[in-house]
């Protein structure tokens, strides 16, 4: 039995349908199962009904100028999101399943869905972590030893802090210590520690224990850029 797995989405869920394409067209293999995760997983109906050149078209209709933002708090519906769109109306699917640790792709996915009235039942799934707590990742496989251990300082400083906002600590105070210790961390660079709206990514500067919070990180461990949040449910 072989099965073709395709996981990740965006650019790696691009790359995974052009590997599927050369596999399937130029190689001819045949397949007993297709599975995929993310992206992916909007992927695998074509690619089981032989309809590689939808996704193709799908993909290759986007440019650079559409994807790039620079900053990760603007919710803005283009680029990436033409893919998903074009993939919902091709798929039709009745329910769809995002990972919470991408938390901004959630929030916009759910954004599309209410503007453009789709009729998709949006599930978000659990961060899946490692035994000590890293959130998993592709990406960590590109971490040595070194940096491996270096990268849990992410997820301890999201447990500490919403550890201390739940005791009542001021929520900049509580930024400004975690930027600090990521300052003096060797091979860690941080990108943004933030208190935000988990609907609207709006950016918090106080803490509310009555409204819903998440609190989200994303750094640099030394190539490697990695990301990774938590809720606050009231």
């Amino acid at each position: 039995m072989r099965a073709l797995v395709i996981s990740g989405g965006g650019s790696k869920g691009a790359f995974g349908g052009g590997v599927a394409q050369y596999l399937l067209e130029e190689k001819m293999y045949k397949y007993d199962i297709l599975i995929g995760s993310s992206t992916g997983s909007l992927l695998i109906p074509h690619l089981a009904l032989g309809k590689v050149q939808k996704i193709y078209d799908a993909y290759t209709n986007v440019n650079s100028h559409k994807i790039f933002n620079i900053t990760p708090f603007v919710v803005k519906r283009n680029g990436d999101l033409d893919i998903v769109i074009k993939l919902f109306h091709m798929i039709k699917p009745h329910i769809a399943f995002f990972g919470q640790k991408d938390l901004q792709q959630v929030a916009v996915i759910k954004r599309l869905v209410k503007d453009l009235s789709f009729d998709i039942q949006l599930e978000t799934v659990l961060t899946r972590r490692e035994t000590d707590g890293l959130a998993m990742s592709s990406r960590n496989m590109r971490l040595n030893n070194e940096e491996r251990q270096k990268a849990l300082l992410l997820f301890t400083s999201l447990i500490k802090a919403k550890n201390q906002l739940m005791e009542g600590r001021p929520w900049l105070s509580i930024k400004s210590e975690i930027e600090k210790e990521f300052d003096q961390v060797e091979l860690a660079r941080l990108e943004y520690f933030e208190l935000i709206h988990p609907d609207t990514f709006e950016i918090k500067n106080d803490f509310d224990p009555n409204q819903k919070s998440s609190i989200c990180v994303a750094a640099y461990i030394g190539e490697v850029r990695l990301i990774d949040n938590l809720p606050i449910i009231p």
